[in-house]
C-alpha cells in the first residue's frame, strides 16, 4: 500500500503476517508489526500463572508476548530444522509452566521448550512426513506423567485418502520420555483424531473426538474405546472437548458445521445445545471459565465468539471489537478475567471482562538507587505499561508533589539546575479511568565531582557499558558506553535466540 501524500512511504503485507515499510521508495525497509504476531493464527496458548504472557503460531511462526498481546517477538528457530512445519498446538503444561510444547505437521511431531522458547528438543515424532499431523495434545492434570498426542491427516479435503488410516492416539507415561500407541476400539476407524480430553481427576478417562466418525471414550487409559452414539452422530467432525472441572462428568463438544453438543452424563447421552447459535455453526474450539463454570466460550469460525451463562442452554455473540469474525482459537485466564481469540485473518484479540489495574512492564532508571544527576547533566525517567482493559493510560509526572503540567507522556527529563542541587522526589502516577499505579525515583542533583580539573571532558576512568532503555523496546532503544580512552568501537545487538 503506497501513502496518498507520499509516493516514498510504502506498507507491504506478508500473506503469513508481518508487515515493513519503507520511507525512501524501497532503498531500506524495517519492521511495522508491533502488537503484531500474524494474521492467520493457527494455534494460542495462555500463560496459566501471567495472564500477561501468550503465545501464538501464525504462518510467520511462533511468537510471545508478555504485555497482553501489544507487542511480539518471534521464538521460532526451531524452523531450521523444521523449515516449512507450522504449528498445529501450541499447550503450557499445568504442572510447570515454564514447560512449552508446540504440535508441528509435515513432519507430525511434539517439540518442547524449557526456556521460552530459545531451545527446543523433539520428543514425539511420526517419520512418515508426508500427509499427517498433530490434531490435538493434553497432559493429566491430576497425573503430570500422562500425556496423550492425537493424530490427524492433514489434506483430507484436497487430496483423496480413501481407505488410508492414520495414526490415532499415542499415549505417554512418563511425562513424555517414551510414547506407545493407544488405538484398540478404533481400528475399525480411519483413526483421523482431532482433539482429546482427560478427566480433570481420573486420568483413565479420555475423550476423542474424530473427524466424521463421532466421538470415543477410553476409562482404562487407552487400553479400549468405545464410541459414544447416544444423541450424537456418528458421522461429525468434532474439533474441540471441554471438560467441566467441577462437574467432570458434564462435557461440551464443538462441532464442524455443527454448533455445540453437551452431556451430562459422562458422554453416555448427549443433546443438541445451540440455541442462540446459528445452526451450521463451525466450532473450533471451547472453553470453560475456570472461575466459574457456568460461563461457556465457543469460537465459531463463521461469525466470531459466543458466550454462555448458562451451561450452554442459551448462546449469544460478544464481537465487540473483533473486525475479524473467522476465530479459531479460544485462550482464558487461570481467573477468567481475560479471553484472547485467535482469527483467520486478523490476529489475536483480547477482552478483559473484569477491570484491571494498568499494569507496569518496565522503567528507567532503578528505582532501588538513589538517582544522582550532575549539574549540568540531564537524566531522561521513563516507564512502560498497558492496560489490559485496552483503555488508554494517562501519565502525570511529579517533582516534589508539585506537578509538571507539560508532561503528559511516558517519559521525562531533569536536567541538573543550581536551583535543583540536593534531594527530591520525583514520581508518575499511571492511570485508566478506573485504577491507578504510581512509580517514583529519589533525585539528587549534585556539584561537578572534586577531579573535574583533572578530567574537563569527564573521560571515564574504566570502561562501562550500561543497562539499554527503553527495555524492552520495538524499533529504538538507547544504550550508554564509555571508554577510558580514543578507540574503535564495535556494539553488536542480538535478540534472544542469538
Amino acid at each position: 500500500m503506497v501513502h496518498p501524500e507520499d509516493e516514498d512511504i510504502v506498507y507491504v503485507n506478508n500473506y503469513s503476517g508481518g508487515n515493513i515499510k519503507t520511507t525512501d521508495g524501497g532503498q531500506t525497509w524495517k519492521g511495522a508489526s508491533s502488537g503484531y504476531s500474524g494474521a492467520n493464527v493457527w494455534a494460542l496458548a495462555l500463560d496459566p500463572l501471567h495472564v500477561n504472557v501468550v503465545y501464538a503460531h501464525s504462518g510467520a511462526g511462533l511468537f510471545r508476548s508478555e504485555d497482553g498481546g501489544a507487542n511480539w517477538r518471534g521464538i521460532t528457530n526451531y524452523i531450521k530444522d523444521f523449515e516449512g512445519a507450522g504449528a498445529t498446538k501450541i499447550y503450557i503444561n499445568p504442572h510447570n509452566t515454564d514447560q512449552i510444547w508446540i504440535g508441528l505437521d509435515e513432519p507430525p511431531c511434539m517439540l518442547l521448550s524449557e526456556d521460552e522458547g530459545l531451545t527446543w528438543s523433539v520428543q514425539f515424532i511420526i517419520q512418515e512426513k508426508i500427509g499427517y499431523m498433530v490434531g490435538d495434545f493434553a497432559i493429566s492434570e491430576s497425573d503430570k506423567n500422562i500425556m496423550y498426542v492425537a493424530m490427524d491427516n492433514r489434506y483430507h479435503a484436497s487430496v483423496d485418502y480413501e481407505g488410508r488410516s492414520c495414526h490415532g492416539v499415542y499415549k505417554s507415561s512418563d511425562s513424555g520420555l517414551n510414547w506407545y500407541p493407544v488405538n484398540n476400539g478404533l481400528e475399525g476407524t480411519k483413526k483421523e483424531i482431532k482433539s482429546i480430553a482427560i478427566h480433570p481427576i481420573d486420568p483413565d478417562i479420555v475423550y476423542a473426538g474424530t473427524r466424521k466418525e463421532g466421538m470415543y471414550k477410553t476409562t482404562n487409559g487407552g487400553q479400549g474405546w468405545l464410541s459414544l452414539e447416544e444423541g450424537l452422530p456418528n458421522d461429525i467432525s468434532i474439533q474441540s472437548i471441554a471438560i467441566d472441572p467441577n462437574f467432570p462428568e458434564t462435557i461440551y463438544a464443538g462441532v464442524e458445521n455443527g454448533g455445540v453438543y453437551k452431556s451430562t452424563d459422562g458422554g453416555n447421552t448427549w443433546k443438541f445445545s445451540i440455541l442462540g447459535m446459528y445452526n451450521n455453526s463451525d466450532i473450533k474450539s471451547i472453553i470453560i471459565d475456570p472461575s466459574n463454570t457456568d460461563i461457556v466460550y465457543a469460537a465459531d469460525l463463521r461469525s466470531g465468539v459466543y458466550q454462555s451463562l448458562d451451561k450452554g442452554e442459551m448462546w449469544q455473540l460478544i464481537n465487540d471489537g473483533i473486525d475479524f469474525k473467522a476465530v479459531q482459537n479460544l485462550a482464558i485466564s487461570s481467573d477468567g478475567d481475560v479471553l484472547y481469540t485467535g482469527t483467520m485473518g486478523g490476529g489475536v484479540y483480547r477482552m478483559a471482562l473484569e477491570e484491571y489495574r494498568p499494569t507496569l512492564t518496565s522503567f528507567y532508571p532503578d528505582t532501588s538507587d538513589i538517582v544522582k544527576i550532575i549539574k549540568g547533566n540531564s537524566q531522561i525517567f521513563t516507564v512502560y505499561a498497558y492496560d489490559m482493559n485496552c483503555k488508554e493510560l494517562q501519565y502525570s509526572w511529579f517533582l516534589d508533589d508539585q506537578e509538571l503540567d507539560e508532561e503528559t507522556k511516558n517519559s521525562h527529563t531533569i536536567l541538573g539546575t543550581d536551583n535543583l542541587l540536593g534531594f527530591h522526589d520525583l514520581y508518575v502516577t499511571i492511570q485508566d479511568s478506573a485504577y491507578m499505579i504510581e512509580v517514583s525515583w529519589i533525585v539528587e542533583i549534585i556539584e561537578n565531582p572534586t577531579n573535574v580539573t583533572e578530567n574537563p571532558n569527564n573521560i571515564p576512568n574504566v570502561f562501562f557499558l550500561g543497562q539499554n532503555y527503553p527495555n524492552p523496546f520495538n524499533d529504538m532503544t538507547t544504550i550508554k558506553f564509555g571508554v577510558k580512552e580514543a578507540c574503535n568501537v564495535k556494539l553488536r545487538v542480538f535478540n534472544v535466540i542469538g
